[in-house]
């Protein structure tokens, strides 16, 4: 849905699911507002020379005990109350959600990290935050790609979905660079080797000459934007009555009432005749 449709797709979700009675909804604009106390809370214990992706890492270390780089929900909230946030359960649960990316239930709170680095960095322009991206997506390429998929509409991604299926023959959904590139020129996109290598390069994480197609055709899709990705987040939480990061069917049915729907109030009254 286009972004001009903003408050249309916002009153969408909300409207379906009820995502506003829930007690455990925190608005995008009450996220906002704890992000920048955050971030003050933050700033206030980072010295001159340092920055403030730095402060943060330090905190989270300390609780993350076996120092695998990722936190849960609680060593996420005695990491803030470290800094003096302290927030009630229900915001503390949406934040963690918002930054757990892969819904797991660990936040890698490098990538948190990243994010108070980088706002640091817009404070105070002579620190040089230690949290970088490392590799810089070749954009001209890729915007491309996606130019040329979104005049197929939504014709173009499926398309391009199904071939990276079809070439993924063990499901592991990654893909060698010569199954990548087959797929890339059965979708009619015809790139030079450097412009391919680049790409390759840029979606190799792990530098194990495999992708995941699932990541790339993400960057392609693109991502929500904040506020939807908040509403949309906090409507999984209310189905996801099992809270194991999935929604079953079922899950869906308890929540989710067609009666008002216009084909099946027009079933009903043909029926009734």
């Amino acid at each position: 849905m286009p972004n001009e449709n903003e408050e249309y797709f916002v009153d969408v979700i909300i409207s379906t699911w009820g995502v506003t009675a829930s007690e455990s909804y925190v608005s995008p604009e009450r996220l906002a507002d704890l992000e920048t106390i955050i971030f003050e809370k933050i700033r206030q214990k980072t010295f001159t020379k340092e920055d403030e992706g730095k402060t943060v890492k330090k905190a989270f270390q300390y609780f993350d005990l076996e120092g695998k780089g990722v936190v849960d929900i609680k060593q996420f909230a005695s990491a803030l109350r470290k800094f003096g946030c302290v927030f009630s359960d229900v915001e503390i649960a949406a934040l963690f959600q918002k930054y757990d990316f892969d819904q797991s239930g660990k936040l890698a709170y490098d990538e948190f990290c990243a994010i108070f680095a980088l706002k640091g960095a817009g404070v105070n322009p002579n620190v040089n935050p230690v949290f970088k991206l490392s590799r810089e997506p070749p954009l001209e390429i890729l915007n491309r790609i996606k130019s040329a998929l979104k005049k197929n509409g939504l014709t173009g991604v499926t398309t391009l979905s199904r071939l990276f299926r079809k070439a993924d023959k063990n499901k592991s959904l990654t893909l060698c660079r010569s199954e990548f590139c087959w797929v890339l020129k059965e979708a009619g996109f015809h790139l030079t080797k450097n412009e391919f290598d680049n790409i390759f390069r840029y979606f190799d994480k792990n530098c194990d000459d495999e992708i995941s197609y699932k990541e790339f055709m993400g960057f392609i899709r693109g991502d929500l934007n904040e506020r939807r990705l908040n509403v949309v987040g906090q409507a999984f939480k209310k189905l996801d009555k099992a809270a194991d990061g999935k929604i079953s069917i079922g899950e869906m049915k308890l929540f989710y009432d067609a009666n008002n729907h216009p084909e099946v109030k027009l079933f009903f009254y043909e029926f009734s005749f």
